[in-house]
């Protein structure tokens, strides 16, 4: 629900989305107004019109009864695809434009209106993204506490995996799927919230499709295609790139701590108190053997004291 006004009136998205017509129609008479009275009164006094001027607002489109005030709609498409449900999606852009999320609105536009282009989706699957497409518009119109997260993250799968099969709205997928993602799904930003970290699995059980969307970008910074603004907006939020690195210098850490506590790196090799760090040392030992073990790390490990070697005698 959506509260207006001074005495906090609650509204419906439908409501509000009629309320918020109603002020942009009496938004758009008085620009037309103050336009009209520029131009009388430089005709008045003989000048040209001084200041800027409102710009003409772009006519809407109607397709089969709709208007859409957002939403490009192609002729090609009309009659093959609902419109009550397009202009459902055209509702919520309006409503988020106003609640003040434009990067939200601009995704949701543009993911859209790919969908409705896209050479490449049969007719069965552009309906069925057009139907989804209007659920987590209006789930992300929705003030967050009321949204329902099961719903959308079931959703937002389903509509990837269909888009992934047009190659010919890849470069929008992979630009706009995230911001729904972060806005409407169980986003990175809330992964570190609960985990206090970045550093997701690729096979995260608390949100398989988190754990997925993260190696992807892992992938993609390798592969050097990820831009340097999504680079830089997820090291500010502590993105871990290397897992594995990370794993390795916090075993370091506990090994470490191991030392300072028993004097020595000799852990016993089913070590109750830390099985974890105990099969981790098993593993460098094993890594070493088959030389897979970085220069680096061998001189770490060596300085630390650990054995990479150990007898009999030295098992506990």
């Amino acid at each position: 629900m959506y509260q207006v006004g001074d005495h906090n009136i609650p509204l419906c998205l439908d409501c509000y989305f009629k309320l918020t017509q109603i002020q942009q129609r009496d938004l758009e008479s008085n620009e037309r107004m103050l336009n009209y009275l520029s131009d009388e009164i430089a005709s008045q006094v003989g000048m040209s019109s001084m200041g800027p001027r409102f710009p003409p607002r772009p006519q809407p489109v109607h397709i089969g009864g709709i208007k859409l005030n957002n939403i490009s709609v192609n002729n090609s498409v009309v009659g093959t695809i609902n419109t009550g449900s397009i202009g459902s999606v055209d509702q919520s852009i309006s409503a988020l434009v106003q609640l003040g999320e434009p990067a939200l609105a601009e995704a949701i536009k543009s993911l859209s209106e790919a969908i409705l282009q896209s050479a490449e989706l049969t007719r069965n699957q552009r309906n069925e993204l057009v139907e989804i497409m209007s659920v987590l518009a209006r789930e992300a119109a929705t003030p967050k506490e009321a949204r329902r997260s099961t719903v959308a993250q079931t959703l937002l799968d389903k509509a990837m995996k269909i888009t992934s099969l047009a190659n010919d709205i890849t470069d929008v997928c992979q630009k706009w799927w995230p911001v729904l993602v972060a806005a409407i799904g169980v986003a990175i930003g809330g992964y570190k919230q609960a985990h206090g970290d970045c550093n997701v699995s690729k096979h995260s059980r608390d949100n398989p499709k988190l754990g997925t969307w993260c190696s992807t970008q892992r992938e993609r910074y390798n592969g050097n295609k990820l831009s340097l603004d999504r680079v830089t907006r997820l090291e500010q939020l502590g993105f871990v790139w290397d897992r594995h690195e990370v794993t390795w210098e916090e075993m370091f850490a506990e090994l470490t701590a191991y030392k300072q506590t028993h004097g020595d790196c000799y852990l016993p090799w089913r070590w109750k108190d830390n099985p974890k760090l105990a099969n981790w040392c098993g593993r460098q030992r094993n890594t070493h053997k088959n030389k897979k073990l970085s220069p680096d790390r061998i001189n770490r490990l060596e300085k630390l004291g650990f054995l990479f070697v150990v007898h009999e005698s030295k098992k506990k």
